[in-house]
């Protein structure tokens, strides 16, 4: 990770906490406006109830900040959440494979045979398939 690719990341984290802090705020003044609605309705909480919730929000917000923190402190990324290429590899793999056994099936050759052929050699099994096909040969 290069330092561009840090600073971004940063702004990106500093951006979420912003968003987190006004959706927090919002959500304050939304339950506020419901709640002064519904007062008639029902009682409000208790002082004890509302300090209980704030006090919960805090903490919430204060692993949230410890987070942000620990992102920006340079550490590198959970390599969990990044997109393995040998995932993508094998995929190309198996595909590879299971091209070459549809046509080793629809020549009546051996399809387990040839799906391992085309999964290991990948380009190499399907240019062989492609001269087979063409000269009409059996080996």
């Amino acid at each position: 990770m290069n330092e561009s690719d840090t600073i971004e990341y940063m702004k990106s984290l500093h951006r979420l906490k912003t968003f987190l802090s006004l959706s927090l705020v919002a959500a304050f003044l939304c339950c506020s406006s419901v709640q002064a609605q519904q007062s008639t309705l029902t009682p409000t909480p208790s002082p004890e109830v509302l300090q209980q919730e704030v006090k919960k929000l805090k903490q919430q917000m204060k692993a949230l900040d410890e987070r942000i923190d620990v992102l920006s402190s340079g550490s590198k990324p959970n390599p969990s959440f990044s997109v393995n290429s040998d995932v993508s590899t094998g995929g190309v793999a198996i595909l590879f494979g299971a091209f070459c056994a549809l046509w080793a099936q629809n020549t009546k050759r051996n399809a387990l045979l040839w799906f391992f052929f085309g999964a290991i050699f990948n380009v190499i099994a399907v240019l062989v398939l492609l001269y087979k096909n063409s000269t009409r040969d059996s080996f």
